[in-house]
């Protein structure tokens, strides 16, 4: 966080993420950060701080999930709207599901939840070990089925074509402004 005075007010600029940014790691999952001038950010980085040093004992914060204390029931509590929205059929992400720090709670999921949880723990796995360029643990995903062949070919398809959409757009908002959109 970096604070400075810009006239007569205080302004904080954070940056925070989800990770430490290791080069090893690097391949295998992705840490997402955020820079942002956002006071209630800024006020619960403040408030983390203190905390940290010892200049305070809060655990709550506005905004901010930090472990241990409000992390596992927030991330528990949207990894089970992700999978409702999934039943649904509704569009739907989940990113890590599994790390030696939590999971999902599946001794009180339903038997399609506990199928869908598991084709999409295997999902991510399979892509960190792609990821990693370990081709013993690749080969242990891919079997001797077409499968993996169709969906690389479907990704590689949708991907040039994103990119294309993306460099259309960036194109057009070259001589004015790039509208940013959330929720597609």
């Amino acid at each position: 966080m970096v604070v400075r005075r810009e006239g007569s007010t205080i302004r904080r600029y954070c940056h925070i993420g989800t990770g430490n940014y290791h080069p090893k790691t690097a391949r295998l999952y992705e840490d997402v950060s955020l820079l942002t001038a956002l006071p209630e950010i800024g006020a619960d980085l403040t408030d983390l701080f203190n905390s940290l040093t010892g200049y305070s004992r809060k655990t709550q914060y506005r905004n901010l999930l930090v472990a241990p204390y409000s992390i596992r029931p927030v991330i528990i509590e949207r990894i089970d709207a992700e999978v409702a929205r999934a039943l649904r059929g509704e569009d739907h992400y989940l990113r890590r599901l599994r790390d030696w720090k939590m999971s999902a709670d599946i001794d009180t999921m339903r038997p399609r939840s506990t199928q869908l949880y598991a084709q999409l723990c295997g999902w991510t796995l399979a892509r960190a070990h792609a990821r990693s360029g370990d081709r013993v643990a690749i080969s242990a995903y891919l079997s001797n089925s077409t499968t993996f062949d169709n969906a690389l070919a479907d990704f590689a398809e949708t991907y040039a074509d994103q990119n294309e959409h993306d460099r259309s757009a960036l194109a057009a908002g070259a001589a004015g402004t790039v509208q940013a959109q959330s929720n597609l």
